[in-house]
């Protein structure tokens, strides 16, 4: 009896209609194991003060208002914000400009060049902040090449643009090759019309190249958005060697640092999860706003 019920089961799971949802079944159950288990629960979590081990303590938006009385959680959001604009600002202009030139007729070895701007991209967050860690030291190569004695590492004035030279060394090379590939396919004859009609290189480039790479530059003002808002490795890597991972008076600290710090220093894993739904709702705010603006400008 019990070979004819294995048999029947085995003939019933792999037939026409319920083989292809068994086969494609480790997907989904690995995702609802490490996707939606952990949003729910976070969630969850974000209502409750945990005590202990076992024991949880709900407290409605207590959590969520100490979000926003927290002074220096309020002042982690403040710099996500700085450091989405000059993400967006400084890795964009920079990487545009870079790659228009890379791929002007004049420039020869252009696969050399596009290699050697990505390179940094390769190299892992902990090398790249253990580097600028030692190259930003008062006593460091940077003071000695400029002659200078900036404490570059215990200003809270230089302390994000430091943050922003790693972030940008290591990502501007990607974005060079992204917009590199996006002006290949800007057909030639564009540029030949707007030449027989006159057109100088700063017109050609407003008129033409600009608007040709609108739906790449959303991409991009999407993507370093979110990045700001999700720094973690480049501060904490480079500031952890000095003092607290976070800069001088919070200068360089991030909402995903805060939600470390509350979650695994403190063990306030209640707050770290309203921190983290808060920083969700921001940043899914911030890229809607953007598509929807572009949307309109188009």
């Amino acid at each position: 009896m019990f070979t004819l019920k294995a048999t029947n089961i085995r003939q019933y799971l792999t037939g026409p209609k319920i083989a292809p949802y068994v086969f494609i079944s480790p997907f989904y159950i690995l995702w609802a194991i490490f996707g939606v288990f952990p949003i729910v629960y976070s969630i969850w979590l974000s209502f409750h003060r945990v005590v202990g081990i076992y024991k949880a303590d709900f407290v409605g938006f207590y959590n969520f208002t100490e979000v926003f009385l927290r002074e220096d959680v309020i002042k982690a959001f403040y710099n996500s914000i700085w450091y989405a604009v000059v993400n967006i600002i400084g890795q964009i202009t920079i990487a545009l400009l870079v790659a228009v030139l890379i791929n002007s007729k004049c420039v020869k070895l252009k696969g050399l060049f596009r290699i050697s701007y990505y390179i940094p991209n390769m190299v892992s967050t902990v090398a790249a902040g253990i580097l600028f860690s030692i190259l930003f030291q008062t006593n460091g190569l940077l003071n000695m090449a400029l002659n200078t004695n900036i404490t570059w590492l215990h200003s809270t004035f230089w302390s994000k643009p430091v943050v922003m030279i790693v972030v940008g060394w290591r990502w501007i090379g990607y974005w060079i090759i992204i917009f590199s590939a996006a002006l290949q396919g800007i057909p030639d004859f564009f540029y030949e019309a707007a030449s027989i009609d006159g057109a100088n290189s700063f017109q050609k480039f407003w008129y033409i190249t600009l608007p040709s790479l609108r739906h790449v530059m959303l991409f991009a003002v999407v993507i370093n958005t979110i990045g700001g808002f999700q720094l973690f490795g480049e501060p904490y890597i480079v500031f952890t060697a000095k003092q607290s991972p976070v800069g001088p008076l919070n200068s360089a600290l991030t909402p995903v640092i805060a939600i470390y710090k509350a979650a695994f220093e403190n063990f306030e894993l209640g707050f770290a999860a309203a921190i983290g739904w808060v920083l969700a709702i921001i940043t899914i705010l911030a890229t809607g706003v953007q598509i929807n603006l572009w949307k309109k400008e188009r």
